[in-house]
């Protein structure tokens, strides 16, 4: 701390006190419009909450249709390198479970004879879609259990019999007609 020296018993400067001014006064705070804007705020910030509440939600977006679930399967089927046994019951399980879907008909709960006994009486597929339908049916179910078929061309031929029976089984867009 520096030393503090004091003059005792000795007059001190003196200035001329007349000329100056007092102080001015203390500005006065505003608490009025500054009230009212923290309340213009809060009843802002009510409204908003208020109205995102009350705005419904969006609808989801509708579920991929069961043809391109059925493709999308097959194709990742046939990306992840699975073994020809393997590759077999996930066409078959594949082309079942989009029959479940797209025709209603419990296909993965059924063998192959009923699948196609209930293709033909429903008149679902034509007769050479039906034959396509039977070609995969029966040629995953030869690999399944007696290991017989396999290969590339093996699965490249099932893959267009795939192709051709879920165009024949997809819904149809009805294109509006020209007025």
């Amino acid at each position: 701390m520096a030393p503090l020296f004091v003059d005792i018993g000795v007059e001190g400067p003196s200035y001329p006190m007349a000329d100056m001014l007092p102080a001015p006064p203390e500005p006065k705070v505003p608490w009025v419009w500054i009230g009212a804007g923290v309340g213009a705020a809060a009843l802002l910030g009510a409204g908003l909450y208020a109205l995102r509440r009350a705005r419904t939600p969006l609808p989801a977006p509708p579920p991929d249709p069961a043809h391109v679930i059925a493709r999308r399967a097959w194709d990742e089927a046939r990306s992840a390198g699975l073994d020809d046994h393997a590759l077999a019951l996930r066409l078959s399980n594949v082309l079942r479970t989009y029959f479940d879907d797209a025709i209603g008909f419990p296909a993965s709960a059924r063998t192959t004879r009923e699948i196609l006994a209930y293709l033909e009486d429903a008149g679902t597929l034509d007769a050479t879609h039906r034959g396509r339908a039977r070609h995969i049916l029966d040629a995953t179910d030869r690999l399944k259990f007696a290991r017989e078929g396999g290969g590339t061309g093996f699965f490249e031929a099932l893959d267009d019999d795939f192709t051709a029976v879920l165009d024949a089984t997809r819904p149809r867009v009805e294109e509006p007609a020209n007025a």
